[in-house]
């Protein structure tokens, strides 16, 4: 530090030194931002002309509040709303939960410091935005990147969870020797997924077990709607009021099955366009738009439009887990004739 006067008695050059320390919660958030940024996106996304929060998961406890408030203060950074706060009957629309239901973890927030409040607008605190993203990103992205189990269909769900009753059962000798004549016949096609390279599906027959299983039917049901002859493919139509909801339930299902099938969440644009196509599903060239009106009136992103990485040429969609879900109860409610 440079040697500079002071006046006799002045604590300034303490001051000075210990400026050092201290960062405004603005410019402590500004530092990481970055790196916030890259992870928040795979929790939540935000609707850029209303400043809609579209959850990723279905989170749990209190993290779906924070998530909503830290999208808030993005909003407000981004210059789409005017404050980053939120009124206790904003969050209840926002994260689809009763008033009523909001006041005890609330208040929990408030007590650890993640929430303040001023008059009756809640404020997510802005240097505790990184702790609250990493936490969150570990629980459900990382654990997703080592290895996803499956996703039960019915229950409230956060962090997803095995139907280990389902698995564990015993099949019939019967239909054991009827899976393992399928499992031998099953060819996976590989699919273009971003442009230059190819990434190949894994080859998971088991995986149609799994979705029998936690569909809790039998797999000859599932005959009636996929083929399994050289890849996956839907042969079932399903109907809905109009082109639009038939393009969102189609979508889910094929989706899904691909996830169990393939173990992979996505395909290309044009491969899901190709199969909706062939089930007679028409309107295509409204079929981003749609799926975008969709996840913002569910209030998650169920089902995501991925533009090409650097370098790649094809654009995927891809279901996330509530998106699963979803495609679970449709398919369900097929086999059961519903």
């Amino acid at each position: 530090m440079e040697n500079k006067e002071y006046t006799n008695g002045s604590d300034d050059w303490k001051k000075e030194i210990l400026s050092e320390l201290f960062i405004s919660e603005k410019e402590y958030i500004m530092e990481k931002l970055q790196e916030v940024v890259s992870k928040s996106k795979n929790l939540f996304k935000i609707d850029k002309d209303t400043g809609g929060i579209l959850f990723d998961y279905d989170y749990v406890g209190t993290e779906k509040i924070q998530l909503f408030l830290i999208g808030k203060y993005f909003s407000k950074e981004f210059g789409i709303i005017e404050t980053a706060g939120a009124t206790l009957g904003e969050i209840s629309e926002g994260i689809d939960v009763k008033n009523t239901s909001l006041s005890k973890p609330i208040s929990q927030l408030i007590s650890q410091n993640f929430v303040k409040k001023e008059d009756r607008t809640y404020f997510i605190r802005p240097h505790q935005i990184e702790n609250v993203i990493n936490k969150i990103y570990d629980r459900y992205v990382e654990e997703e990147k080592e290895g996803e189990p499956q996703t039960e269909i019915t229950g409230i769900s956060g962090k997803k969870s095995v139907n280990k009753k389902n698995l564990e059962k015993k099949e019939k000798s019967g239909e054991k020797r009827k899976l393992q004549k399928q499992k031998e016949q099953l060819v996976v096609q590989p699919l273009s997924i971003g442009g230059s390279k190819k990434l190949k599906p894994q080859k998971q027959p088991e995986g149609i077990e799994k979705l029998a299983n936690d569909l809790s039917v039998d797999v000859e049901f599932l005959d009636d709607i996929f083929e399994f002859d050289g890849g996956l493919r839907v042969i079932k139509h399903i109907g809905g009021r109009n082109e639009k909801e038939k393009q969102i339930k189609n979508t889910l299902v094929l989706l899904t099955a691909h996830k169990y099938y393939c173990d992979m969440p996505e395909i290309t644009s044009s491969e899901l366009r190709k199969q909706l196509k062939e089930l007679g599903v028409g309107a295509l060239v409204n079929l981003s738009t749609n799926i975008n009106e969709y996840n913002i009136k569910k209030r998650h992103n169920l089902i995501l439009h991925e533009k090409p990485k650097r370098g790649g040429k094809k654009t995927t969609y891809r279901i996330s887990t509530p998106g699963i879900k979803e495609g679970l109860k449709l398919i369900k409610e097929i086999c059961s004739g519903e």
